[in-house]
Parts: C-alpha cells; structure tokens; sequence
C-alpha cells in the first residue's frame, strides 16, 4: 500500500535531538541547531572536518498518509517519528522510518521486520498493526494510539505501589505470555517501551524482537553488525555478551523493571 503525503508548510528538524530548525535564507547550505548545536547540512553535500552534520527531518504534522491525517509529533527516537493521527473517527499512531535511515536496506528490513512481528501479534496489552506502507520513499505504520503516559514518565514521578505495580506488570506479563506462545522475543523491555492507557499497561516498541528459534540458533547474528541491540540497563547477561538468548532474556528485563 502506498500512501501520498501531502504536505503542510515545510517545518525541518534537528535529526540529532528532533528540535525545529531555525528559518535560513535561501540557498543557505547549512544551519546549526539551537539546543543541541548539531551542524545540519540543508545541501545534503559534504562535511565539515571534526564537525559532524546531518540531513534535516521533514516534521510530516498536516499532512496525510494513506486514509490518516496527521496531526501531530508525538514521540521521536533513533529510528524514527511518531506521529498522532486520525481517519474519521479513528485515532490512531503512525511511525516513520527516519528519511536519513530509509536508504539503508538492514534499517528498512529491521523496520519492516517490527510490522511483520506486531502483525502476527493479537493481545490488548500490545501494540496492534492497523496499516503499513511507503510515502516517497520512506516506510511506516499506522497502529493503535496509546493515550497515556510511558511507565518510564510516571517512574519519574515516584515510585509505583505495590497495588499500582501489580497491575501494570500483570499487563506486561501477559503481553509477553502471549508474544513468548508466538515465539517471538521482544529484546528491548524497559519503561520507555511500556505505556499507561486508561484500560491499562500496553507493551511498545518491537524494532528489535525475533523470532525465538532464529535468536537461540544464532541467525539472527548473520544478518547484524557486531553491534549488540537493546538497552545496556535492562539486558539479561547472556544479551549483553551477544551470545544466543531466549525469552528467559525478557523476563530478566521485567525482573529489572520491577526492581
């Protein structure tokens, strides 16, 4: 499914920390952040030595993607943006690969990868696939709008109850009963990936999950760089060593988290 993006008047953003880059006069080939000081090449052409730059993100709110209207920004990370978005009466999430990553086939294939493993997933405290496609090169997904706060938010706050806690990781537990009877691993459990609805906790984020029987036969090392992926505070040993693992490796992230 392709969808056509039509375009609100054009916002750039900091691809380092997702901040709106100043306005710059015409022609100017490159502008400097004003939070984080990143130097980013408008041209897309060249370098300054020592001085890294980046290409601009293009904040998509207002515009449209397949049968979504996008409203606005609601999240940003690594591999991309997130954006809240409506079809009628519908309110729905829609995520991006970032446009600098979409011309790196392993970012594309690990991005398609998280759409094809929530779409074999069916469980109210997990994210659920509603739609996916392509806008002018760059792959997304629309899936279901969690309005609410992340459990790493509300940890900011305090800590949780006993009550509270027992509830939320009663959700988190039964996500990955579910996802685990699937065979799939999650691999990146931690309280930014949990998020607090009104009908409780959903878990989020699945750009790095794999099928268990390719993580505990080692494929999935054939087709990675030697780079270990996951959060270093909240990974099992065996995870962090790079060796084979299992869903035994989410529960010691849950254990963390409840810690």
């Amino acid at each position: 499914m392709v969808g056509r993006v039509r375009a609100a008047p054009m916002l750039l953003l900091c691809p380092a920390c997702h901040t709106p880059l100043p306005a710059t006069p015409p022609g100017q080939a490159n502008v400097a952040c004003t939070v984080c000081s990143a130097d980013v090449d408008l041209s897309r052409l060249g370098t300054v030595a020592g001085r890294p730059r980046f290409v601009p993100e293009r904040d998509r709110s207002g515009g449209t993607v397949d049968r979504f209207t996008l409203e606005a920004r609601i999240g940003a990370g690594g591999m991309g943006q997130v954006y809240r978005a409506r079809a009628g009466e519908e309110r729905v999430a829609v995520k991006f690969l970032s446009a600098g990553l979409a011309g790196d086939p392993a970012l594309v294939a690990r991005f398609q990868r998280e759409v094809k493993v929530l779409g074999a997933l069916d469980h109210p405290a997990i994210v659920r696939v509603l739609a996916a496609g392509e806008s002018e090169g760059v792959p997304w997904f629309a899936m279901t709008l969690v309005d609410g706060e992340s459990l790493r938010a509300r940890l900011a706050r305090g800590p949780l109850a006993p009550d509270e806690a027992g509830r939320i990781f009663a959700r988190v537990l039964a996500a990955l009963a579910h996802a685990h009877e699937r065979g799939v691993v999650h691999r990146d459990l931690k309280p930014a990936n949990v998020l607090l609805s009104a009908e409780g906790a959903v878990v989020a984020d699945f750009g790095i999950a794999r099928p268990e029987e390719a993580i505990v036969s080692g494929m999935t090392r054939l087709t990675e760089t030697a780079a270990v992926l996951g959060t270093v505070p909240y990974m099992s040993p065996e995870q962090r060593a790079g060796r084979a693992l299992d869903r035994r490796s989410d529960l010691f992230s849950v254990g963390v988290m409840l810690y």
